[in-house]
């Protein structure tokens, strides 16, 4: 038995990577570098296994299912190197949890994923869009205000939807979209949002508040002594004018 070993285990997270091929190169490396490896196949193709075999190594392989492969190891022991292939990976359903994105350009940076069970019912936060045209728009001028964009639920995984369509038509001025109004079938979603949360509504058009008849007042009120001192100023330089042309004759009769 050696003293010290050196283990490397290729794994990957689906088949057609190149995982065996790596392992088998490796194996091949380390017999020209003058060690003495040997190969563990835990892959159920047994692809490395059937290489070795076919092309007749120098190499010993040996063909391991995964869950004997922490019992049966000690067969490795008088190598000093060990290349394991290991199985793809089993694909896990999951969720987006969160997720991060660069402020700036936008890109997605982070993308936190959480494991689920399929017969597990799970709570996730549904977007909610309005579709059609809310009468209290179309026909008394109002404004359409959407208040609450997502609702949660819990569901089972399976029966999760990608959006909830609301209906406006016949949304009119006053009245209310409520979560409890969003159509949804109460034997496989439950809502957890209030059921009183206003999801949308429509408003009236605010009237221009009228100014009170005493600041109209001070505004119409131009202030008069100005022109007055304005316009005699204006009328004594025209009579200066005047004089200075008239004729020396009636200059004499005024005197």
């Amino acid at each position: 038995m050696v003293t010290r070993q050196r283990v490397f285990v290729l794994a990957s997270g689906k088949a057609g990577l190149g995982k065996t091929t790596i392992a088998g190169c490796l194996l091949h490396a380390f017999a020209e570098a003058g060690h003495s490896p040997i190969g563990i196949d835990a892959d159920p193709h047994r692809s490395l296994q059937e290489w070795s075999d076919f092309a007749q190594w120098s190499v010993p392989v040996v063909g391991l299912a995964v869950k004997d492969l922490h019992r049966k190891l000690d067969i490795v022991r008088d190598y000093p190197i060990a290349v394991i292939d290991c199985p793809p990976l089993d694909e896990q359903p999951a969720i987006v949890k969160d997720w991060q994105v660069d402020p700036v350009r936008g890109h997605l940076l982070h993308v936190d994923l959480m494991r689920i069970a399929m017969d597990v019912r799970v709570r996730v936060k549904i977007p909610v869009h309005p579709f059609g045209e809310a009468q209290g728009v179309k026909l008394q001028g109002g404004i359409f205000e959407m208040v609450t964009r997502e609702v949660e639920i819990e569901c089972l995984p399976a029966e999760i939807p990608t959006e909830f369509r609301v209906d406006i038509t016949e949304l009119t001025i006053g009245k209310q979209l409520r979560a409890g109004d969003i159509p949804m079938d109460p034997e496989k979603m439950k809502l957890v949002t209030d059921p009183q949360r206003v999801i949308a509504h429509v408003v009236a058009l605010r009237a221009e508040e009228e100014k009170p008849a005493e600041a109209v007042a001070a505004e119409a009120v131009v202030p008069a002594e100005p022109e007055v001192i304005k316009k005699g100023k204006k009328e004594a330089e025209e009579g200066e004018e005047e004089a200075e042309a008239a004729p020396p004759a009636e200059k004499e009769k005024k005197k």
